[in-house]
């Protein structure tokens, strides 16, 4: 019997709701009664501050927006750095098989009647366990190399060391990783108070702006041409604190049009990548299943069976001058009857094959290479990988009630299996920007050439090896190796012309170039040859928010800390938005009504 496979997770968009009137006149009720204020951070900024505990999430206690998942997704798309999470994960996992064998050895050694030394056993499952993920985790250049110092990753490089060490080994590890992984969390837990993307919130700057000149400029200016009371101008404070109030909120991330209908967000650009959740279809009837023989055919056969042939007249003279093929050899060994198998002769190749595959060096059509990474480049394809022992928050129905009572116990719907490496994801690739390419790829080969052909690298011959006493000493003081250092030998090429601050080549700072160009600075080189991290990060936020302004779908936003941040996002914009407005009409009022003659 063949043991049942686990069913692949592929990840689906998360439950859509429609807008209603319903939810626009419950308004009210959601401004008047707000959820309760859970870890909140005193700020004087319009975004609220909350301190969620990173625990909290790993034991997935929260619901989406904030789930174990979301956040995942966050690590794997803005920050691209999803292996702190999986480290994490594998240690508690590591931690608990730790102890489990560590008490079934023990539970041993008390009922052992023999003198065994159970101190030399060791578990090949766990030392298999640990070994993946010192392979995963802590082997330079890996997928998921942590970012770490060789300081604290040298006791897992003994060779000495325990084949699956004890958990407390992994102490420093875990701290320095807790440490990331909270800055990360902070983050992401700031992010999710938008509610819309980028291009949803440039309509609302705009439609702030227009409420605002709107219910603002034609009463004031009525009352100002006609000469009315100055009281009247009061008529101007409402269109202007609702377009105020708009323009702020549209600014902090929050898009009113939206937040009217309910505590809704728009899906981001990687959920909508994704196939959405397919309705319940109602089960076919059980119908009983009874095999049939089925005759075997001759078709149907593994090996070629030989048909009986019919003899006829010899032909004599085209017999002689025909050449005996290998069929026709092969066949004449064998005895021809209805039941005998023949088996046809071995055919090989023209071209061999393992000389090929063993060749380390090809050069391939440059149109295929470039479309081959295009395709995997591609980040509609990026977005569907994720870890898939990490499953989404999924509530029972969508009924209400159903709902409720999902968010009651948010860690029963929001699964975790045993942590499984093959179940990791691939890093996702994004296509590089265009001065991205310029400086890194190089120009393609003109001509197009044959695939597979093995290109011929032409290796410089070794120096020999001076002897002598005297030879060696002329050998140590030489200073030609030195200067061929990065900033001691510059080239005499029109490339130096071009260095600068900006360059990518820069010269090393040691180089003379800089005392030669003191208008230029090596620092500033320094920093701008280097990738600014948090800049990358906004860039690539800016990416996962940018979706279509209308005809997107809505998903419902469970978690009370967001519905609570974006609650005070709203009535700051509004108490901010009328002190504003007032200020403005309240200058007004003081300017005498103008009489006329």
């Amino acid at each position: 019997m063949s043991s049942r496979q686990p069913k692949k997770f592929t990840p689906t968009q998360p439950r859509t709701y429609k807008v209603s009137m319903k939810a626009v006149l419950s308004l009210p009720a959601r401004l008047c009664q707000p959820p309760p204020a859970v870890g909140k951070v005193r700020s004087c900024t319009v975004t609220p501050l909350y301190n969620v505990r990173l625990d909290d999430v790993l034991d997935r206690n929260h619901l989406p927006p904030l789930g174990l998942k979301d956040f995942e997704e966050w690590l794997l798309f803005v920050e691209m750095s999803p292996e702190n999470l999986y480290f994490i994960l594998w240690l508690r996992d590591y931690k608990q098989r730790y102890n489990q064998w560590k008490s079934q050895s023990a539970f041993q050694k008390r009922n052992a009647t023999s003198d065994y030394n159970w101190s030399t056993q060791h578990s090949s499952q766990l030392a298999m366990f640990y070994a993946r993920a010192k392979q995963t985790f802590f082997t330079p250049g890996s997928e998921y190399e942590l970012n770490l110092t060789s300081t604290l990753l040298a006791p897992f490089h003994k060779p000495d060391a325990s084949p699956h060490p004890d958990p407390s080994l992994f102490r420093e590890v875990k701290l320095e990783t807790y440490r990331t992984l909270d800055a990360s969390l902070k983050r992401f837990v700031h992010a999710q108070f938008n509610n819309v993307g980028n291009s949803r919130i440039m309509c609302g700057i705009v439609a702030g702006i227009i409420f605002t000149l709107v219910g603002f400029i034609p009463p004031l200016a009525l009352n100002f041409l006609h000469g009315g009371s100055r009281w009247a101008r009061l008529l101007a404070l409402p269109g202007l604190w609702v377009g105020i109030t708009v323009l702020l909120t549209s600014l902090n991330g929050v898009c009113m049009g939206i937040y009217i209908f309910g505590d809704l967000r728009q899906l981001r650009k990687f959920e909508l990548s994704r196939p959405p959740i397919s309705k319940p279809q109602p089960l076919p009837p059980f119908k009983g299943h009874h095999p049939v023989p089925r005759p075997v055919s001759p078709t149907d056969s593994i090996l070629p069976i030989q048909q009986p042939r019919k003899q006829g007249a010899p032909n004599s003279g085209s017999s002689r001058d025909r050449t005996p093929s290998i069929a026709s050899e092969a066949s004449s060994h064998t005895i021809s009857s209805d039941d005998h198998i023949q088996i046809s002769p071995a055919y090989y190749d023209a071209d061999d094959i393992d000389v090929l595959a063993t060749s380390s060096i090809y050069h391939t059509d440059p149109e295929k290479q470039d479309n081959e990474d295009k395709t995997s480049a591609n980040p509609q394809d990026s977005f569907l990988a994720t870890a898939g022992f990490i499953r989404p928050f999924d509530p029972m129905s969508d009924d209400e009630e159903d709902l409720q009572r999902s968010m009651d116990l948010p860690q029963r719907h929001q699964l975790i299996t045993p942590f499984d490496f093959d179940s990791l994801p691939s890093r996702p690739k994004f296509m590089a920007s265009s001065d991205e390419k310029s400086i890194h790829n190089t120009p393609a080969p003109t001509g197009k050439q044959h695939n597979l052909l093995p290109i011929q690298i032409p290796r410089p011959p070794e120096p020999a090896v001076p002897t002598g006493t005297l030879a060696r000493m002329q050998d140590k003081c030489n200073i030609a190796p030195y200067r061929l250092q990065t900033g001691y030998l510059e080239p005499d090429t029109p490339s130096t012309t071009s260095w600068g601050p900006g360059s990518p080549q820069a010269p090393h700072p040691s180089s003379p170039y800089w005392s030669e160009h003191p208008n230029h600075s090596s620092s500033s080189a320094t920093a701008t040859a280097r990738s600014d991290p948090e800049k990358t990060m906004r860039k690539r936020l800016k990416n996962i928010l940018s979706v279509p302004a209308f005809a997107v779908p809505l998903a419902r936003v469970l978690n009370p800390v967001i519905v609570r941040g974006q609650w005070e996002i709203v009535i700051r914009c509004m108490i901010l938005a009328f002190l504003l407005a007032w200020t403005i009409v309240g200058g007004l009022l003081a300017i005498p009504p103008l009489t006329r003659k």
